[in-house]
């Protein structure tokens, strides 16, 4: 189907009680809209075409509850895309040093797996020279050519950090109090939006 930045896919997960193996799960896509299958080579890291890592549970395998063991509902931001594309996304169960003698690996569900497309309300050029970065003193700037409206920063779990209202063509957003790591940040301008990646430090 056809899918463009800030679409949304929602879906429950969860492992079993009181788990004693790591397990992992990431959401990826294909930016390029090949769907290319990864390679069984053996080694399990070929992605295929599906290079852009959208999310992922549990990304560095920790034990205890980082993978919940409760149905818990995860909500994911397309990104990565040039422009609306005929693609693909993947669900990849992903762990390393699994199986009878590994030390990571139990199972996981998935359930109620929905996608959401928001079709554009303006033309693509609302956001025609906008720009963000993050400042040496955690302020998240964000700049355009036409007021912008709000902006919501979700964290890699797909969880809502920060939502603001804006009035400016140059606005600034505290994150000093957001932890170190990547954070995926949806502004809206006259109906229309658009997602981009940021790096807290």
């Amino acid at each position: 189907m056809t899918l463009s930045n800030g679409d949304e896919l929602k879906f429950w997960s969860r492992t079993v009680d009181g788990q004693a193996f790591p397990d992992r799960l990431e959401v990826r896509i294909s930016p390029d809209g090949s769907a290319t299958l990864p390679i069984d080579d053996g080694s399990g890291e070929d992605v295929g075409s599906y290079s852009e890592l959208l999310f992922s549970i549990n990304p560095d395998l920790e034990g205890g509850d980082a993978y919940p063991d409760v149905w818990t509902e995860y909500t994911v931001l397309v990104d990565g895309l040039a422009a609306p594309t005929m693609t693909r996304l993947a669900l990849r169960y992903y762990v390393t040093e699994g199986g009878p003698s590994g030390s990571n690996s139990n199972f996981i569900g998935v359930d109620t797996l929905s996608l959401t497309t928001f079709p554009l309300t303006v033309g693509e050029n609302a956001f025609d020279g906008f720009s963000h970065f993050v400042n040496a003193n955690d302020e998240f700037v964000l700049r355009a050519s036409t007021q912008m409206e709000n902006v919501v920063i979700y964290n890699t779990l797909g969880q809502q950090v920060i939502n603001t209202k804006l009035a400016n063509t140059n606005e600034v957003v505290n994150v000093a109090a957001l932890n170190s790591g990547v954070y995926i940040a949806t502004v809206s301008i006259n109906g229309a939006s658009k997602t981009v990646k940021f790096v807290k430090k």
